[in-house]
This record gives structure tokens, C-alpha cells and sequence, in this order.
């Protein structure tokens, strides 16, 4: 089956979990009896999705905006060296990335998961492997917006405010890594919580417990979000100020996002490298790399 098609099949795939990410999860949810009402329940799904992702991208949008203006201005009595600067920004990026797309993605996702998408394929004509492809870019579907443009505003950004092409070459493989790490661990949560919780009844306490802290974790995203739109310059600076107060403790160019934050700096400031903290950042990164190729079979 060519990809087009099942591009297009993803696209109905999106739309039903869509639609049960709004309403069929939603406990002594009746189905309205009227088509009319029913169109109408569709399409609020499809565009309340489309706003979360709309917001998703403006926030994730914002906070690469942020990272310039922190490599534009200076807090504290001395002024922070500049590789330090790009360090904490980076790891800064990248952390809100991984937050923001893990969180933010978290309810539809685990519609995703309570859907069983490749059970329903399994009854058309299609190979396993055009049910795995149609499957994975029905997910895709859920973070196209958000991974897009943080792909492509994040590296842009850094490479016009730094002069450096490679640097931001090597930012783009940074944030792609990051990405595939946030889609991980979506469909991890989404599915523990679909195991745990969803597809279970009774009520103990420990279910109740998790049930609680599900909802905490639906919830906490838009205060998650609007603490990095408000502070966004701040958290950067904060990442960079660790950089610069642990700089003398060399492995933690070993700690994932300090790691990635550590090669796209030297790949900007190639006269001022540490070829330790390089070599420590390069091996790192290489395993960052590994376990998100591993990370994306899974996916």
C-alpha cells in the first residue's frame, strides 16, 4: 500500500481518537441520538485537538524565541561565557521539549492506546507492515504540528543568532533525539495508565490514588505551560547557570540534555573547546542517539 494512502487512512484513524480523547473516555458519557448532534460532537473533538496542538506549537515556538533573547542579555554581577550560555540554553530547550510534547500529547495518546488501532486495521486487507506504518502515522498524526516546527524553528534560530551552520546542524539532531525520547514516553505513560487504571474497574485505594494522579497529570501541562511562557528567559538562564556552576565537574557532559547542550556548543566554538568534555559529550550523545533509534522501533 503506497504511503500516500495510508496517510490518508491515518487521517481517519486521527479523527476517531480525536473524538474519543473528548468524549467516549469521559465516565456516564451518553451518545447524543440526533446525527446532527453527533456531527457536531466530531468536529468540537477535531478542533479542540487542533487547539492543543496549536498551543503546544506556540509555546514550544516561544521558548526557542526565549533562547535568543537569553543569549542577548546577562543577569548577575559577572557576565557568563557565551558556550556556557548555548550549553544551558540548549539542555533548557530541550527539557521543555521533552516536557511539553510528553504532557501535552498525554490525553489523546492514551485514547491512541484505548482505541487498539491495529485490531481495527487487522480486519481490512492490509499486510502487518502497512498496519504498523498506518498505526505509526496515526500517532505521528497526534504531534505533527509541534514536532515540525521544533524541528525546524529551534535549529533556524540558533544557527541565524550564532553564525554557525554547524552548530545548528548539529542542534537539529539534537531536538530530533529529544522528539523521539517525548513520543516514547508518551506511549509509555498513555499506556500505563490505560493498563492501570482505564481498563480496570473497582475502587481501591491504590487505583483511586492513580486515578488522582492521572488527572494531576492531565492537568498540570497548562501550569507547566504558562510558568515557561512567564519565565521562559528565566529557566534558560537557570539551565546556564548549572552549566557554569557544575563546569568544573566534567561528566556532566555525560547527562542527557547537558550532553547534546555540550556538542552544539563546541560545534559553535570550535576555539574554545575541551577536547575531555568533548570527547565525554560525543560518546554520551552517541548512546543518546542509540537508545533513541531503539526508542523509535518501539514507538
Amino acid at each position: 500500500m503506497k504511503i500516500t494512502e495510508l496517510w490518508r487512512l491515518s487521517h481517519t484513524v486521527y479523527k476517531e481518537v480525536s473524538f474519543q480523547s473528548i468524549f467516549s473516555l469521559r465516565t456516564g458519557a451518553i451518545l447524543p441520538q440526533k446525527e446532527s448532534d453527533i456531527e457536531r460532537l466530531v468536529r468540537n473533538a477535531e478542533v479542540n485537538t487542533l487547539i492543543s496542538k496549536i498551543l503546544t506549537t506556540i509555546f514550544i515556538a516561544a521558548f526557542g524565541f526565549a533562547f535568543f533573547l537569553s543569549t542577548t542579555t546577562t543577569t548577575g554581577p559577572l557576565e557568563m561565557p557565551m558556550e556556557l550560555v548555548v550549553v544551558g540554553g540548549v539542555a533548557a530547550f530541550l527539557a521543555i521539549l521533552l516536557f511539553l510534547i510528553a504532557f501535552m500529547g498525554l490525553q489523546v495518546a492514551t485514547s491512541f492506546v484505548s482505541s487498539k488501532i491495529a485490531e481495527v486495521l487487522s480486519t481490512l486487507p492490509l499486510s502487518r507492515r502497512d498496519i504498523s506504518k498506518a498505526v505509526f502515522l496515526s500517532f505521528i498524526r497526534i504531534f505533527d504540528m509541534p514536532l515540525i516546527v521544533a524541528l525546524t524553528i529551534f535549529p533556524v534560530i540558533y544557527a541565524i543568532s550564532s553564525g554557525s551552520f554547524l552548530g545548528g546542524l548539529v542542534s537539529f539532531f539534537s531536538v530530533a533525539v529529544t522528539e523521539i525520547f517525548a513520543l516514547a514516553l508518551t506511549i509509555s505513560l498513555a499506556g500505563f495508565f490505560y493498563s492501570r487504571i482505564l481498563s480496570l474497574g473497582g475502587r481501591s485505594i491504590w487505583r483511586t490514588l492513580l486515578r488522582f494522579i492521572f488527572l494531576i497529570i492531565w492537568i498540570l501541562p497548562s501550569f507547566g505551560a504558562y510558568l515557561v511562557i512567564n519565565f521562559a528567559v528565566q529557566i534558560t538562564q537557570t539551565f546556564a547557570s548549572m552549566a557554569q556552576a557544575f563546569s568544573s565537574f566534567q561528566f556532566l557532559a555525560l547527562i542527557y540534555p547537558f550532553s547534546l547542550g555540550f556538542l552544539v556548543s563546541y560545534a559553535t566554538f570550535l576555539d574554545k573547546i575541551n577536547y575531555f568534555v568533548l570527547g565525554l559529550s560525543i560518546i554520551s550523545s552517541v548512546g543518546y542517539i542509540a537508545l533513541a533509534v531503539k526508542c523509535l522501533k518501539f514507538v
